[in-house]
């Protein structure tokens, strides 16, 4: 059965919404061109003169959660770089955030490690690691009446991935289920939901066999709707890889991203940055770089062109 793409089409209104473009539309399985779509950011400097930067953060949440979110995050930067103002913002699907990357636009980046590969070859220079490795691994979710025993069971049945390029929550589980056996893309069907939570709330609702995500998005949905997470279940995980990473653009100043980099791998040492850090559910920032991003990556995708197929 060939796999196939599904964009989630329900119109929604976010706050921090900064313009408003014409949705692209996905057809097939293959990335659309020139993908546009509204940008999601926090509200611009305050008129104090700092320089603003823009930071884009990958789709962890809807717009409006991650806005929420991460806007904490700019602003414990702001208050202590000083002469700088963070802004965050948001994309409304994966390909929207990849054409900002390649498009240069945001100066600093927080990207999965797949999308991390690829800025690397924009212009983009790796400075910490987003959690730990350990916490970055694909969770197979399903209804607790209708739990597959085998992967042999998944054969003509449907699977709900947030997006094709989504690494811990779609690449790396259909690594893991070609290496139990499966032809992911001509025995399973593959339906792209757009997001996390709707990728574990259409197992919930018996749209697929089951829904894949990663740790941070099913912690969150077990807070956000506990009564539909207690009637699901965790069947499978895969193994780790690395978590996502942090990174700057290599125009800007040095000084400056020396200076962002230090921030975050201090906040583990601070009580403010520690509460922080629970709330972003990230454990700590770690230092990296461009050479373990594409060590960890290239052998990962190697196998997964001999086992699964193309890349995304």
């Amino acid at each position: 059965m060939a796999s196939i793409c599904i964009l989630p089409f329900t119109r929604r209104r976010f706050l921090g919404a900064a313009a408003a473009w014409p949705l692209g539309l996905l057809a097939g399985c293959g990335r659309h061109e020139q993908t546009v779509g509204p940008v999601y950011q926090t509200a611009p400097g305050d008129g104090s003169g700092a320089a603003s930067y823009r930071l884009a953060v990958h789709p962890l949440h809807n717009p409006t959660k991650l806005l929420q979110r991460y806007g904490e995050l700019a602003d414990y930067l702001s208050a202590r770089l000083e002469t700088a103002h963070i802004g965050i913002e948001a994309s409304n699907d994966y390909a929207h955030f990849e054409d900002k990357v390649v498009g240069r636009a945001p100066h600093l980046l927080l990207p999965n490690p797949y999308q991390a590969l690829r800025a690397l070859d924009h212009g983009y220079r790796v400075i910490a690691e987003a959690g730990d490795s350990a916490d970055f691994r694909g969770l197979f979710i399903a209804r607790r009446d209708r739990v597959p025993a085998t992967p042999a069971e998944l054969r003509g049945q449907v699977l709900c991935y947030p997006a094709p390029t989504a690494l811990a929550a779609a690449m790396l589980p259909q690594l893991w289920l070609a290496q139990q056996g499966l032809d992911v893309r001509a025995e399973t069907q593959s339906v792209y939901v757009g997001s996390q939570e709707s990728a574990i709330l259409s197992a919930h609702r018996g749209e697929c066999a089951l829904g894949v995500t990663w740790p941070l998005p099913w912690r969150a949905f077990q807070r956000t709707h506990p009564t539909e997470a207690a009637e699901l279940v965790v069947v499978w995980e895969t193994d780790p890889l690395i978590n996502n990473a942090v990174m700057a653009r290599d125009d800007l100043s040095p000084v400056f991203v020396a200076s962002v980099r230090k921030v975050l791998l201090d906040m583990a040492t601070q009580d403010a940055g520690r509460a922080l850090l629970e709330h972003l559910e990230i454990a700590r920032f770690n230092p990296a770089d461009g050479a373990r991003y594409r060590d960890a990556m290239e052998r990962f995708l190697d196998d997964y062109r001999a086992k699964v197929g193309d890349l995304p």
